[in-house]
């Protein structure tokens, strides 16, 4: 099954079992949305790298937290 799929309770409860990681969560979305973006125009700025970084951010905190 594609992340994308998941259901928002689903995603956050394979994080935070390490299953999936926020990175995955992201970029499954970053994705969609690149495929996507040209038929329905809905976003004026994507910040790709900011994203990322975030969510590598978060992933450091759970896997700290979980210790």
């Amino acid at each position: 099954m594609d992340i994308i799929d998941l259901k928002a309770w689903e995603m956050k409860e394979k994080l935070l079992n390490r299953e999936i990681s926020s990175r995955e969560i992201l970029e499954s979305h970053l994705n969609r949305v690149e495929e996507v973006e040209k038929d329905i125009n809905a976003f004026i700025t994507i910040n790709r790298e900011k994203a990322l970084l975030d969510a590598d951010i978060i992933d450091k905190k759970i896997k700290m937290e979980k210790k």
